[in-house]
């Protein structure tokens, strides 16, 4: 009889099921960045057609996107974060300065960031919400 190993259900476990996958983060880049559109989506992944509908689809059953009006009283469709999906927001940051700093980024991903605020180029750091303390592996 094969043995069959169970993965221990966790919040990671969940959330890399909803996100974890290469297509579904390039899509989320691609919003966060402003797509909305099947096609800008389309062209800003480089996904084949029915891999993007698909993971669209999967974004769209789980809460991360909904799929509306690209403008009032049109009839094409686009994709938009939900509140759920927006919230990716820490994350999908994390990763472009994970990039940054390690000369991964892509071709098409940011070279820096900047903070609206001041205008300067930064790269972000977690604090904790209550004494704003950097929060570190330690």
């Amino acid at each position: 009889m094969p043995r069959t190993r169970k993965i221990a259900i966790s919040s990671v476990t969940r959330a890399l099921n909803l996100v974890g996958d290469r297509w579904n983060q390039l899509i989320l880049q691609e919003a966060f960045r402003g797509a909305a559109g099947f096609e800008e989506l389309r062209v800003g992944t480089a996904a084949p057609r029915n891999t993007l509908s698909n993971r669209l689809r999967g974004l769209v059953a789980n809460g991360v996107m909904e799929q509306r009006a690209q403008r009032e009283g049109g009839a094409r469709k686009a994709y938009y974060l939900t509140e759920m999906g927006k919230d990716l927001f820490d994350w999908i940051l994390l990763v472009w300065s994970w990039g940054i700093r390690w000369e991964a980024a892509a071709s098409n991903g940011p070279t820096a960031l900047a903070h609206t605020t001041c205008g300067k180029a930064m790269l972000p750091v977690m604090v904790c919400e209550h004494c704003n303390g950097r929060i570190s592996m330690h």
